[in-house]
């Protein structure tokens, strides 16, 4: 009879030796991969992690000689003394005097960032780097200054170039197109708070970015800017921002902030939109740009809905642009509530997008829009104008308009009190707004707002003048009252509305309240 102990170690040596024996065989195929066996730190991930490094410390090796830093000078009246007056005491104290040769002046200094693109001394800043500056100077990362003349800037896209006297200056590349794509790397340089020559690093979080609140010099204006998350302070404004290869794809210009600094957003203008106006301004000294001679809008799924379009896309035209003359637009036939869905065949699905395919071609080309209008798509060539010539416009403050003894009427199916458009109420609104009495048109004025209403949703605000809802002109309050008791519950209904801050017609689609 067998020993049971002998036995089992047999059996237990046998196991052994077959499990080698396996292990030795299989060790032959490439069967399991070799991270399952990994503990600890990862050399992989290591290396990876130091092939991101090196990247980025090349391109700061290869992109900053190229990034200067731009400092401008502005003279500007003294008016008052230099004493801080409590707010509440400001309206004691005016010290506004007329000009006159006892008036002091002052120099305030700007500082911002430009990139050098040609070795012959063209750098690209942002407009308002060097608007108003009397002087301006460039300073470049090997401590030479220069001074800097003005070639040309472009209000409508923030873009500047300079031009200083100097030969075999680093460039730094511009990327060759406009493929940048969410979720990509890029590097913003520039001289935030005098901190010269700094890079910062971030992804781009998202494209096409408009409606931006930034000061305006002209009502041109183009926003179609890249967002990023790296860090854009005071003083990045002109640098570049630069993609893994070390392409500028941007030129950083704006930051969205609460307190002036970074709180995780920035803007830059995409290097297409750099390129072309750069160009223009170093062959010419100044950008002739195309325009169709019309107001437009976005189109909100409201909108859609109240066109029958299948969805919110295309551009909304809402108004004629009277200081294009003649009028492309009216010339060929457009119509104020039309859509444009293409141009030359390519979709449109922002505002931008409508304004780069058009601004970019020469003034004087024809071009073919798809548009939308009465559920119908239709094709309508236009003879390009040519963007007029625009001095620095200002918003003016906007205070309300006044009564002026007018009835007014409450309507809570559209969330917002209207008064009659009164002698008195058109004087007030022209000389608030610099306009002509003329220019305020017939209809209803609003007064007030509902916080929670359908025209507060729509962005409809007080001072605006209704003139037409539906198909049904508003030329005075009996009109508009009759308008709004034909509308239903849950109804879809336009308004045209002529809003006086901004000299311009624009529709807004609400809903009518259940």
């Amino acid at each position: 009879m067998s020993n049971p102990i002998r036995t089992k170690l047999a059996v237990l040596v046998g196991g052994v030796a077959c499990l080698a024996l396996g292990a030795a065989f299989a060790s032959t195929f490439d069967w399991a991969p070799s991270t399952i066996a990994q503990t600890g730190h990862s050399d992989g991930s290591t290396a990876s992690l130091r092939t991101i490094g090196n990247t980025f410390t090349q391109i700061a090796h290869d992109v900053t000689p190229a990034v200067v830093s731009v400092r401008s000078d502005r003279v500007v009246p003294r008016r008052a003394p230099d004493v801080d007056i409590p707010a509440p005491l400001e309206e004691f104290f005016r010290f506004d005097v007329p000009q006159g040769p006892r008036e002091r002046e002052r120099t305030i200094s700007g500082a911002g960032s430009g990139v050098v693109v040609r070795p012959d001394g063209y750098i690209v800043t942002n407009n308002h780097v060097v608007s108003g500056a009397r002087r301006i100077q460039v300073i470049l990362k090997d401590g030479r200054t220069f001074e800097a003349a003005l070639v040309g800037r472009d209000p409508s896209t923030d873009i500047a170039v300079l031009k200083i006297e100097a030969n075999d200056l680093p460039v730094a590349r511009l990327a060759p197109d406009e493929n940048v794509e969410v979720g990509e790397w890029v590097l913003a340089f520039g001289n935030p708070f005098g901190l010269d020559f700094t890079m910062t690093a971030g992804i781009v979080s998202a494209i096409g970015r408009q409606g931006l609140p930034l000061p305006q010099e002209t009502q041109y204006s183009i926003q179609d800017f890249i967002q990023t998350d790296a860090a854009i302070n005071p003083g990045n404004s002109g640098g570049p921002l630069v993609n893994i290869e070390g392409q500028v794809v941007g030129i950083n210009t704006a930051i969205a902030s609460g307190t002036g600094a970074y709180q995780g957003y920035g803007f830059a203008i995409p290097v297409g939109i750099v390129r072309n106006v750069m160009d223009q301004l170093i062959a010419t000294g100044e950008v002739r740009r195309a325009v169709l001679g019309v107001s437009i809008q976005a189109v909100t799924p409201l909108d859609a809905q109240a066109l029958n379009l299948d969805r919110a896309r295309g551009v909304l035209v809402s108004d004629f642009d009277d200081r294009v003359q003649p009028n492309p637009a009216r010339q060929a036939g457009l119509e104020p509530g039309d859509v444009v869905l293409e141009v030359e065949g390519r979709p449109v699905e922002t505002v931008s997008a409508l304004q780069q395919a058009v601004a970019f071609h020469e003034p004087g080309d024809t071009v073919e829009l798809t548009v939308w209008r009465n559920g119908n798509e239709r094709d309508i060539d236009v003879r390009l104008g040519e963007r007029p010539r625009v001095a620095s416009e200002e918003e003016p403050v906007v205070t309300g308009p006044v009564n002026g003894g007018a009835e007014t009427a409450s309507t809570s199916a559209l969330g917002m009190q209207v008064q009659q458009v009164t002698p008195a109420a058109r004087q007030a609104l022209a000389g608030q707004y610099n306009l002509a009495p003329s220019d305020i048109p017939d209809g209803v004025l609003v007064r007030d707002v509902d916080d929670f209403g359908a025209a507060a949703d729509a962005s409809l605000g007080r001072g605006a003048v209704i003139t037409q809802i539906g198909d049904r002109p508003i030329r005075s309050l009996e009109d508009y009252r009759d308008a709004v008791d034909d509308l239903d519950d849950g109804d879809v209904v336009r308004l045209w509305v002529y809003h006086p801050q901004a000299d311009a017609r624009r529709f807004h689609t609400l809903r009518v309240a259940r």
